[in-house]
């Protein structure tokens, strides 16, 4: 989703304001502040969800129009100190409206909000076809890649290439288990994340780093479309937008120059201490990974 989103803006329309990144210091506070400002407005929006505000904004605003923080405090059990940050948040992020001729006052019943039409049809509904909240969990198939990849970035950018030599010390023993373990707790936690996100009517995706590889253009399109309103169990896509973006349009020469793939073999052509690493896993929960590489490397010299 990032991808897509850094390509869209890449292929944005330019005029002569652009402003040069390279020289222009204002700029870089700016998308600093940007930066921070999003990631506050993030959080206050999964606040808004989980304690169901926008939904009860959505009743009081149906009433009466409007409502101040008391009257949210009043229709949550929250406290009105709570619901006026979260309130006057809201609307510095554009998301509720801070009527004119309020807000001058200290007292809480001075200020009135509104949550418009718009928001509240994506924000409050579940039912409403704007409704379109999605979450996208990429993980990968072999947890054992990902302590690889932590290995490597620990040597360094410039270790992070391709190479046909056996490079790349990984962690054995208890070490290695621990690793695993946490991985392997992340990923259970994401399970859950998105058992309970599905279940409350949010849509999801769940991709792999593998599948992603294995068919590049047809696995990034179809995050694209997802994140567009279409797909993951979605079949509407009211947005009608999704078929104007696609990676595979995109020239190979393109994305030849800023791809690089990192070790895409089999472990045990990289790894120097391969053996030690199947000692490690031998008995062990995760002894299906040696499996696994065995079966990459009978695939990869076309053994059935």
């Amino acid at each position: 989703v990032g991808a897509a989103a850094a390509l869209r803006y890449a292929r944005r329309p330019r005029g002569d304001g652009d402003r040069d990144v390279e020289e222009d210091h204002a700029l870089c506070r700016e998308r600093v502040s940007a930066a921070i400002a999003g990631a506050m407005t993030a959080s206050q929006l999964y606040v808004g969800d989980k304690l169901n505000l926008y939904e009860r904004m959505d009743w009081l605003c149906s009433t009466a129009y409007s409502a101040t923080p008391n009257d949210l405090a009043w229709a949550t059990g929250l406290k009105p100190r709570w619901c006026r940050e979260w309130m006057a948040q809201q609307a510095a992020a554009g998301f509720l409206i801070c009527l004119d001729g309020h807000g001058k006052g200290e007292g809480d019943d001075e200020l009135r909000f509104r949550l418009p039409r718009a928001c509240a049809d994506v924000l409050s509904d579940p039912s409403h076809a704007e409704y379109d909240v999605g979450l996208v969990f990429l993980t990968r198939e072999n947890p054992l890649r990902v302590v690889a990849s932590m290995a490597d970035k620990k040597r360094g950018q410039d270790s992070q290439r391709v190479s046909k030599s056996k490079n790349l010390t990984l962690w054995t023993g208890a070490e290695l288990v621990r690793r695993l373990d946490k991985i392997s707790d992340e990923y259970e936690a994401m399970r859950r994340i998105r058992e309970n996100a599905t279940a409350r009517g949010v849509r999801t995706m769940a991709t792999t780093y593998e599948t992603n590889v294995a068919a590049p253009e047809a696995g990034l399109d179809a995050i694209a479309t997802f994140a567009l309103g279409g797909g993951g169990g979605c079949e509407k896509n009211h947005r009608g937008d999704a078929s104007t973006f696609s990676f595979a349009a995109e020239s190979k020469k393109r994305r030849s120059r800023r791809s690089v793939k990192v070790h895409p073999q089999p472990m045990s052509q990289f790894v120097a201490n391969w053996e030690d690493v199947v000692d490690t896993l031998r008995g062990t929960r995760y002894e299906d990974h040696i499996v696994q590489d065995a079966r990459e490397v009978a695939a990869a010299r076309g053994v059935g």
